[in-house]
């Protein structure tokens, strides 16, 4: 039983708004609406070390914990792919710098990426890609588990988050990825009275 409905999002940004710019930050190129009529927004890398960070949340002005997270999301598809773990996207957990043994402007950085040995990825199939278990379902998506951690910089459950974003890797020779949907699910925390969900739909 899931807890909500894909239908219902509760955040939206459209390509081309104040909104979508924080959003995409320093992408290269931009995303663009996508050719195949799909609502969301699609990116193709073109050269060099391009790629897109699409920053969905932030934690600047509150005060939640790695440990709370319960899960993370996207909704899209790959559409272009040759069997290299570049060509896949994945998510970035950066946390406060503390003023000790910082990373960079981040403290450290908990990447989560596909295992593309024990997941079939089929090229425009729309799946949601997650860490953990979302309360929250996607009609017709196939389910993949990211699967890979991996730690720039110490780890420590207690440590603030800073950003959630969903990174493309600029090594890439070639890129393309379609995405409708991002989000991210905290367990219940000091702030809140219950659980809480960030589920943002772009628009292209």
């Amino acid at each position: 039983m899931y807890k909500y409905n894909m239908s219902i999002p509760n955040f939206t940004s459209k390509l081309g708004s104040a909104g979508s710019m924080a959003i995409i930050a320093d992408s290269s190129p931009q995303p663009m609406p996508d050719e195949n009529g799909r609502p969301g927004w699609s990116y193709t890398k073109m050269m060099g070390a391009e790629k897109f960070n699409y920053y969905f949340y932030s934690g600047i002005h509150e005060r939640t914990k790695l440990r709370d997270i319960k899960s993370m999301f996207f909704v899209g598809s790959v559409d272009k792919w040759t069997n290299r773990t570049s060509e896949l996207p994945w998510f970035i957990v950066y946390t406060k710098p503390t003023g000790v043994g910082d990373a960079s402007w981040y403290h450290s950085a908990i990447l989560h990426q596909l295992n593309k040995d024990r997941n079939i990825i089929r090229v425009g199939e729309r799946c949601m890609f997650k860490v953990g278990c979302p309360d929250i379902k996607f009609d017709g998506a196939r389910e993949l588990e990211m699967g890979t951690t991996s730690v720039v910089g110490d780890y420590n459950e207690d440590d603030e988050i800073l950003a959630i974003s969903l990174h493309s890797d600029s090594g890439a020779t070639e890129m393309s990825c379609y995405v409708e949907n991002m989000g991210v699910e905290f367990h219940q925390h000091h702030r809140h009275t219950k659980e809480t969900l960030i589920n943002l739909k772009l628009l292209g």
